[in-house]
């Protein structure tokens, strides 16, 4: 019976407008800092699962614990290599935004502790890459990286635009 009711599950396009819905959302919670609530997502789409679908996670998860323990052990190496590559990102833009700043007169030098990150308050940051880093590596590859390519075309490509922009205006 369940793999019946998989099968016509994974056949229904409200079933992948629902979990198209759900990453989206839950991309955004994550990444506006909001993982606690993401959480919350994850325990009640298990929680649908075993309402609408009969499919209960917990006994699933009591039958086969060194599956859960191994799969759980993997994520969360997984998150963590990600979460130092993502911590590097994040302290880079803030770096960034600093130089920025100071260039713009917002701030001076001297307020250079101000801005740099501490990994203490910033735990929930740390949260999210670790637990839900598959979207946090969805959100990076689908803006920050599509964004970075495209800055180094035009980086590349610079002296092409500037001469066609150059030729217009004489």
């Amino acid at each position: 019976m369940l793999e019946a009711f998989a099968a016509g599950l994974l056949l229904s396009p409200l079933f992948w407008l629902c979990v198209l819905v759900s990453l989206v959302v839950m991309v955004t919670l994550v990444e506006n800092d909001w993982p606690g609530v993401a959480s919350l997502l994850v325990i009640a789409a298990f929680a649908a699962l075993w309402y609408y679908g009969g499919v209960n996670v917990i006994t699933a998860a009591w039958a086969h614990p060194w599956k859960v323990i191994v799969v759980a052990a993997l994520w969360l190496a997984a998150g963590t290599l990600w979460s130092g590559y993502a911590w590097r990102i994040f302290n880079f833009d803030e770096a960034a935004r600093f130089k920025r700043d100071v260039e713009r007169g917002y701030t001076s030098l001297e307020r250079q502790k101000e801005y740099k990150p501490n990994r203490l308050t910033l735990t929930h940051k740390f949260y999210g890459w670790i637990v839900f880093w598959p979207l946090d590596m969805l959100w990076y590859f689908c803006s920050r990286w599509l964004k970075d390519l495209v800055q180094g075309i035009v980086n590349r490509l610079g002296f092409y635009y500037d001469r066609m922009a150059a030729g217009a205006w004489e």
